[in-house]
């Protein structure tokens, strides 16, 4: 891959060459993908339309993380940046109950 910023289609095309399947959204219709990984049972979602617009290297790497798929080379030196924030800035649960 060259070091031009992955395309909405590029991603498409990475995310389904790890055997990952494309789910329907049953409750509600959006401009969104939504991606299963068989074999973890993690999901994602990818925005639509499907086509030659960038996506960023953290949101490429923030994808792959979130099905359990390697990351793309161009995107890898997110990777530790992804995984700093996902450890150090989880949402925090309100107190109260709901």
């Amino acid at each position: 891959m060259s070091d031009s910023p992955m395309t909405r289609a590029d991603l498409y095309d990475w995310i389904l060459s790890y055997d990952c399947k494309q789910e329907p959204l049953e409750e509600h219709k959006a401009k969104v993908i939504k991606f299963t990984n068989p074999k973890t049972g993690l999901e994602a979602y990818l925005n639509l339309p499907i086509d030659e617009r960038p996506v960023r290297d953290y949101t490429v790497c923030d994808i792959c993380s979130k099905l359990g798929i390697p990351v793309p080379a161009q995107a890898d030196y997110m990777k530790d940046m992804h995984n700093d924030i996902k450890k150090n800035h989880k949402s925090k649960k309100p107190k109260w109950g709901f």
